[in-house]
């Protein structure tokens, strides 16, 4: 195994998985094997009274075991859980561990048929996780949304971050509308980014069935890019609207995707359009 590192933590990897671009951790695309870290704004102990059996269930996930552990940072939890997405199963391996202030969460994925090689060592880096100084991984402030309206944080990560509405939390119900920004430190030259672009809504995670609705030029902040809307299906069946805004700099991209059903769209939408409008890059990180 590898030791890896990002803004928050220092880990024990597979040796065959690498820095995701599409959220914060490592992946191995080929076996469809990776690793999920979020730091959310909220106490262990809040956390934690979401995890059971009966939460599971309500995100497609079947509880197998669990494990009362510590790690460095503090007490936590280590569950073992069972979900298909689409005609696959997959294992995963949650750690959630924190304080008053803050929680971390690991998850670690791998599908079931690989899972006499897997599971274990999978089991091993959560395990392995040890935070760093205060000073080194508190997340930095690379952009921000001026027009917030309703939408409240609900999980940090160095890259990104998630919002939610009030008493619609994601984490509870895959079919509450969700708003996700993050940026990504690398090139994509001008030519390819509309393709980029539209890959990027094409893989929104737990959804199938994207259609492209419409798709502009936009200029924002002093950057250019796509704004895309789309149709899909969610991973409970039901009709959805999908929002993307990319923009493009020099070395980095910053990307804002909203979901919410077809049913609540008319309302949602535009919430979605304001916040991802009120984008702006922060001149020096916090």
């Amino acid at each position: 195994m590898n030791v890896a590192t990002d803004v928050t933590i220092d880990i024990t990897l597979l040796p065959e998985l690498e820095p995701s671009n599409d959220y914060n951790g490592w992946v191995d695309r080929q076996n469809g094997i990776s690793i999920l870290t979020q730091t959310l704004a909220a106490p262990i102990k809040e956390v934690l009274a979401g995890f059971s059996p009966a939460a599971f269930e309500k995100q497609g996930m079947l509880w197998l075991e669990q494990e009362h552990t510590r790690w460095q940072a503090g007490e936590g939890l280590l569950v073992h859980a069972l979900q298909m997405v689409g005609d696959v199963r997959f294992i995963k391996w949650i750690g959630a561990f924190g304080n008053d202030q803050r929680t971390f969460v690991v998850t670690g994925t791998a599908p079931e048929a690989m899972a006499g090689e897997y599971s274990e060592p999978l089991r091993q880096s959560i395990l392995s996780v040890r935070l760093k100084s205060e000073a080194n991984y508190a997340p930095q402030k690379r952009f921000e949304f001026r027009s917030q309206g309703n939408w409240q944080p609900t999980a940090l990560s160095d890259l990104g971050i998630a919002y939610s509405l009030p008493g619609q939390d994601p984490t509870e119900k895959q079919s509450n509308p969700l708003a996700i920004a993050k940026r990504v430190v690398e090139q994509i030259p001008v030519a390819e980014q509309e393709h980029h672009s539209q890959s990027r809504i094409r893989s929104f995670p737990e959804v199938s069935e994207v259609t492209l609705e419409a798709i502009r030029k936009v200029s924002l902040d002093d950057l250019q890019g796509w704004e895309i809307q789309a149709v899909a299906r969610s991973g409970g069946g039901e009709a959805a609207v999908l929002y993307q805004l990319t923009l493009y700099a020099e070395s980095e991209w910053y990307i804002f995707q909203g979901f919410c059903l077809a049913s609540v769209a008319s309302s949602i939408l535009p919430q979605l359009t304001s916040l991802a409008s009120s984008f702006a890059r922060c001149s020096q990180p916090a």
